[in-house]
């Protein structure tokens, strides 16, 4: 079986970007010029991946990914889990619940070498 990322199709890496972007800038008062800057992108493209319209392109996702954590954990689950598409809601779920940085150490999971693993 290949990396999900091999078969998964555009509109469900559309969603779990969005998602992602939810989860590491939902918290501010103006998301969507922040994840421009990260991104070193514009404001209407951030936009469009907020609202789960379009993804990044690489170049965008991988400047993301240095400054959202959840980003860069969604690239790498992309690219080295192995797993059947159509399960966007599921990995959206684990990306909401999962945080390194949480006092509760259920939620203390972080992903390493293709897996969810604690710290």
């Amino acid at each position: 079986m290949s990396a999900l990322a091999a078969r998964i199709g555009q509109d469900e890496v559309t969603k779990l970007f969005a998602a992602a972007l939810h989860r590491d800038f939902g918290h501010l008062k103006a998301p969507i010029p922040a994840i421009a800057a990260a991104a070193n992108g514009n404001d209407r493209a951030a936009k469009n991946w907020w609202e789960g319209k379009n993804a990044p392109l690489l170049l965008n996702a991988l400047r993301l990914a240095t400054k959202a954590p959840s980003v860069a954990s969604l690239m790498q689950w992309l690219m080295t889990v192995e797993g059947e598409p159509g399960r966007t809601e599921q990995i959206i779920r684990q990306l909401g619940t999962l945080d390194p940085e949480s006092d509760d150490p259920d939620r203390q999971m972080t992903f390493f070498a293709g897996q969810w693993v604690r710290p």
